[in-house]
């Protein structure tokens, strides 16, 4: 299939180009070497004043396929401090921009497997045409570090994901804490253009984890979904940063609390997002240690921020995993040093 004999795209890969973003050379490079062709690549200029994009648009003055755009004006209420685009409001610009019947999040310094996009037309997009293809991951740190899922590869219909997928989704009690069936990232899954225009993240001031805003809701008003067990995309980890963020704790009750307005009436996902609220106040602690000031700023950090923020009192700890009840605890009782040490990488 020649994508110049097709006005439509099989896949719309959107690439954001946040402020600071490490070269996109190699990033760009694994899509344009792609064995399947039928694609188009948007990349999204996310700040502004606009970083340097030389590189970026003699690509695209090459290829055809390939689109630089700027979100501005229309995405203006997802601006953060400094005038950049919220990532979330990045996203959103390229969907819309988007043709392909299929859209891929790609993030600066990954890569894709040259056979990445044939593999996913070919075993479940050309047979089944699902709604969501799933696929792994491989950490470029270790090439064994390959995260997917538990689950069999092959298709699943609607039936199969009520009783043996949603229960799970968020949250399996079944296995180690956030030992979700499918791994929630931004990037192991092509979905569904029309299903991703009717449940994209609609709160664009969440800056972390934002992936958890719309790839369960995604995934519970899909029809279908297909799973596929090899990795066939490489995290670089230059594209998530860690370094201290004073904005996690908010982002993260913002995410919070937006997943709860959209899932918590939903009865099969409800009693699961306790357990990702505590996940999301685990995840903020553990950045609040790597505050500069030290340990002791890092603890008033906390105390600060969890009044501000989350509300511990609707976290049930007979809910929670051992570990996660003694983390909940600790905080509660005030001993935000030792809560820290706890989760600290």
């Amino acid at each position: 299939m020649s994508f110049e004999n097709n006005k439509k795209p099989v896949f719309s890969l959107i690439l954001p180009l946040a402020a600071g973003a490490v070269s996109l050379s190699d990033t760009i490079e694994s899509v344009l070497r792609q064995t399947f062709k039928d694609f188009e690549l948007i990349i999204m200029n996310a700040s502004s004043p606009s970083p340097v994009l030389s590189h970026e648009q003699a690509k695209a003055a090459e290829d055809s396929r390939v689109r630089v755009l700027t979100a501005e004006s229309s995405m203006s209420s997802g601006r953060q401090e400094g005038g950049n685009v919220s990532p979330v409001s990045c996203r959103n610009a390229g969907l819309l921009a988007a043709s392909g019947d299929y859209i891929l999040y790609i993030s600066s310094g990954d890569l894709l497997l040259p056979h990445a996009l044939g593999t996913i037309y070919d075993r479940a997009i050309a047979p089944r045409h699902p709604d969501i293809v799933l696929f792994g991951l491989i950490s470029a740190d270790s090439e064994e570090d390959v995260v997917a899922s538990s689950y069999p590869a092959g298709f699943y219909k609607r039936e199969t994901l009520e009783k043996g997928v949603f229960p799970y989704m968020i949250c399996d009690r079944r296995k180690k804490f956030y030992s979700a069936c499918f791994p929630p990232s931004l990037h192991n899954r092509a979905i569904s253009r029309r299903l991703l225009l009717r449940h994209y993240c609609r709160e664009v001031r969440i800056v972390r984890e934002e992936a958890h805003s719309f790839i369960h809701e995604c995934l519970y008003f899909a029809d279908s979904a297909y799973l596929i067990e090899d990795p066939l995309y490489i995290l670089s980890g230059l594209s998530r940063p860690n370094d201290f963020d004073p904005s996690f704790f908010e982002s993260n009750r913002l995410l919070y609390d937006y997943l709860n307005e959209r899932l918590g009436k939903y009865a099969v996902l409800s009693g699961q997002l306790p357990l990702l609220k505590t996940h999301l106040l685990e995840k903020a602690v553990s950045n609040a240690a790597l505050h500069p000031d030290g340990p002791a700023a890092a603890a008033s950090f906390i105390e600060a921020a969890v009044s501000d923020t989350f509300a511990l009192s609707d976290i049930k700890k007979t809910d929670l995993p051992l570990h996660e009840r003694g983390f909940v605890s600790l905080l509660k009782s005030g001993h935000y040093g030792m809560a820290m040490r706890m989760v600290k990488k």
